[in-house]
C-alpha cells in the first residue's frame, strides 16, 4: 500500500482554493503511461508516451493531437523538452544496457533525428535547460546504476559527461549551474551549491519515495513522497 505524504502540508488549502470549481475535459486518451510534458505557449504542446514510444503534440491546445515520431523498439520515451516552438528534445531508453537514446528537432517536431553522445552504457529520464545548456538526466545501464548527467551548449555537437558514483539513478530540480537538488527513492534528497562537487542530504526514512520536488522561491520548497508501507 502506498501512502502519499506533502511536506509543509499547510499550503495545499491555500494552492487548491483558487482552482476548486476549475473544469476538467479529457482531451486525449490512449493506452500505455504518458510521461514528459511541455508546452511552449496556450496552443502548442508535446509528451511523450512510454506505452507506444511516441511523442504526441497538439497545436491547438489539445483539440487535436498528431503523432510525430513513433520508435519501433522496445523503448520508453521518458521526456521531451521544447526550446521554443521549432527547436527541441527528447529522451528515453531501451530496455537493455544502453546507449539511452536523445532526439532533436528543429522544425517543431516534424523531424526527430537522433543524437549521438558519449554515454554507451545509460539510460535518460529527465530533460531541463540550464541558462544555454540543455542537461540530460538519468543513469548508467549497468551495475552500479549511477546517476549520469551530461550537457550540450552546442546543440548536441560536443558533449560534457558527469557520472556521480554516491547516487543511483535520480531525478534533479534545478535552480542553476551550481544549486541543484537530487531526489530518488530510500529517501534520498541532497542539495549542491557547488556543482556537485559537496552535497547536503536531509535524514529521512529508506522506505520513503521522493517523488516530486518544487520550489516557490530559492528558500521555500515542498517534496511529495510515497511512503510504502503495509498492514
Amino acid at each position: 500500500m502506498r501512502r502519499l505524504i506533502i511536506f509543509a502540508l499547510f499550503a495545499l488549502a491555500s494552492i487548491m482554493a483558487p482552482i476548486a470549481n476549475a473544469q476538467w475535459q479529457e482531451a486525449y486518451n490512449n493506452s500505455g503511461a504518458f510521461n514528459g510534458f511541455h508546452f511552449t505557449d496556450s496552443l502548442n504542446g508535446w509528451f511523450s508516451h512510454i506505452g507506444s514510444q511516441k511523442i504526441i503534440h497538439t497545436s491547438d491546445g489539445g483539440n487535436t493531437f498528431d503523432v510525430q515520431l513513433n520508435v519501433a523498439l522496445p523503448f520508453n520515451m521518458y521526456d521531451v523538452y521544447m526550446e521554443d516552438n521549432l527547436n527541441g528534445w527528447a529522451c528515453g531508453t531501451n530496455t537493455g544496457s544502453g546507449p539511452g537514446y536523445i532526439y532533436r528537432t528543429t522544425n517543431g517536431g516534424a523531424d526527430w533525428i537522433q543524437q549521438t553522445h558519449p554515454a554507451s552504457q545509460s539510460h535518460w529520464i529527465q530533460i531541463e535547460q540550464v541558462g544555454s545548456s540543455i542537461w540530460f538526466i538519468g543513469s548508467q545501464s549497468v551495475t552500479p546504476n549511477n546517476l549520469l548527467i551530461m550537457k550540450t551548449s552546442d546543440n548536441g555537437s560536443t558533449w560534457d559527461l558527469t557520472s556521480y558514483s554516491q547516487f543511483d539513478a535520480s531525478w534533479l530540480f534545478i535552480f542553476d549551474s551550481l544549486n541543484f537538488i537530487v531526489y530518488a527513492d530510500e529517501g534520498l534528497l541532497a542539495l549542491t551549491t557547488d556543482g556537485g562537487n559537496s552535497w547536503i542530504s536531509t535524514t529521512l526514512p529508506s522506505d520513503y519515495q521522493v517523488q516530486r520536488v518544487s520550489f516557490k522561491d530559492n528558500n521555500l520548497g515542498y517534496a511529495l513522497v510515497a511512503n510504502i508501507w503495509s498492514n
